[in-house]
């Protein structure tokens, strides 16, 4: 099943679909979305039809590919024809089950205010939003406007929060539901506000959110090598799951 607009389409629809367009701030590499690939049970269609993935993403004129994260069980059969971990990712979880917030610095919880969101938010704040995004996590993992839609898209219901001092936009935390689950999609804040609290509140924020939707649990990722944020997450009570995920990586053809 093929759905093409210039080098984008869904090129599979199955137990798991497969979307295809370019990476965020990259021609020349495409993104590989699997729908369904977090769980630790997923299941890749069979090994031809992989292979055939690769053959319609190369025709589409693109020189690598780059997946969306994986569980292991989706991995694997993408490792076996020649993708490499291009990022590790760590899978936290904080249970709902007793809910108390972790103690917050200085930083003003005042400053923390959540967006009305009527679809997308104006393109003033999402610009400023993604400008955000771009100082914290650099070009090659920064998103873009297409990214940062399917983030909102993502979940039944979701809520950003943003933090503001002198009126500007510094920080943000995109967080989701679904049924009883509850996501931190996306935490990103200035560098120059860095480790002054901006995080820890943004993230109270997101959480008092998640648990006032009667959520049972909060789940999150983030890179394997990122201390900070690994330290921020089990500060308020994040536990790490049995498996992580990854996003692989191939040059083509």
């Amino acid at each position: 099943m093929v759905e093409q607009s210039p080098r984008t389409g869904t090129i599979w629809s199955g137990a798991v679909s497969a979307r295809v367009r370019p990476w965020p701030h990259s021609n020349h590499t495409a993104f590989l979305v699997i729908s369904g690939s977090h769980g630790p049970d997923t299941q890749l269609p069979d090994e031809p039809i992989l292979h055939s993935w690769i053959q319609t993403i190369d025709s589409w004129g693109y020189r690598s590919v780059r997946t969306s994260a994986l569980a292991p069980q989706a991995s694997l059969p993408l490792e076996r024809m020649g993708f490499e971990v291009s990022q590790s990712l760590t899978l936290l979880q904080k249970s709902h089950d007793t809910w108390q917030l972790a103690p917050l610095s200085p930083h003003s919880i005042q400053s923390v205010r959540a967006l009305r969101l009527f679809g997308r938010p104006r393109r003033a704040t999402t610009d400023a939003i993604l400008s955000i995004d771009s100082a914290a996590f650099g070009r090659e993992w920064s998103l873009d406007t297409a990214t940062f839609d399917e983030a909102l898209q993502a979940t039944r219901h979701c809520r950003i929060f943003v933090s503001r001092t002198n009126k500007q936009i510094d920080g943000y935390v995109l967080a989701g539901v679904t049924q009883a689950h509850g996501f931190i999609q996306r935490l990103a804040v200035h560098p120059d506000v860095q480790r002054t609290g901006v995080a820890s509140s943004l993230l109270a924020a997101a959480l008092d959110w998640t648990h006032s939707r009667r959520c049972t649990s909060t789940v999150v990722n983030t890179d394997d090598n990122n201390q900070a944020a690994l330290d921020l997450y089990r500060k308020f009570g994040f536990a790490t799951l049995d498996y992580g995920l990854s996003v692989l990586e191939r040059t083509l053809p």
